[in-house]
């Protein structure tokens, strides 16, 4: 005790001899690992993809993306922004709720509690995202079925809204500056430099999480 140059672990279960001991890091999305620890850290199932940086933003997506038939904005762009606002506004209240709730409850399981942290996490990090557990945001779905009822009635309002979620995804693809083909040659090469490694592999996990949304049947 005392050696400032050591690290003591202790145990709060029994541990036999020869057991393997792994570590959690943090329920953290693959941006988090990369800035503060200079890592990606493989396949992480909190990773998420930000598809717009605001409700706000996605609800002016939308406007632009189902226009008339003649190609006229029908959607209120100012109405729709001020619906995003006010939708964002509710999410972040019902999380702080949850999170004071939280912390006021002893009987709360570690796992809630790791969640509830990476959400909070995430909205200060992400707008509207996808992450590995096939989850989508909720005041997104909303924000997105509110219109889907209004401008198209006829129309199944839940399959418009995984399609607008998966025409995003798509577009977020498309605009990356290279295949996810090109990522792994990159990162397999033995002389790729360190930093343009660590970029390929965070690229290549984004894309693959995207590919997963847009291959889904939901």
């Amino acid at each position: 005790e005392g050696d400032a140059a050591s690290v003591f672990l202790k145990a709060t279960t029994r541990v036999s001899a020869g057991e393997e001991l792994v570590v959690t890091y943090a329920c953290e999305p693959a941006e988090s690992f990369l800035l503060h620890m200079g890592f990606v850290g493989g396949m992480n199932p909190f990773d998420r993809v930000e598809l717009w940086g605001s409700l706000a933003e996605a609800a002016d997506w939308f406007a632009e993306t189902f226009k008339s038939e003649s190609g006229d904005v029908v959607l209120d762009k100012a109405a729709a922004r001020e619906a995003a606002e006010e939708l964002e506004r509710q999410q972040r209240a019902r999380e702080r709720v949850a999170m004071v709730g939280l912390s006021s409850a002893g009987g709360a399981t570690d796992d809630v509690s790791a969640e509830l942290k990476l959400r909070e996490m995430q909205n200060l990090m992400f707008g509207p995202s996808v992450g590995w557990k096939m989850d989508y945001d909720e005041a997104l779905w909303m924000m997105f079925r509110h219109f889907t009822q209004a401008l198209m009635p006829q129309e199944h309002a839940d399959h418009i809204v995984m399609h607008a979620i998966k025409k995003r995804c798509e577009e977020l693809l498309i605009s990356m500056p290279t295949t996810i083909e090109e990522d792994e040659k990159i990162f397999s090469d033995e002389n790729t430099p360190k930093r343009l490694k660590l970029a390929a592999e965070f690229r290549m996990y984004k894309k693959a999480l995207l590919i997963r949304h847009l291959q889904s049947d939901a």
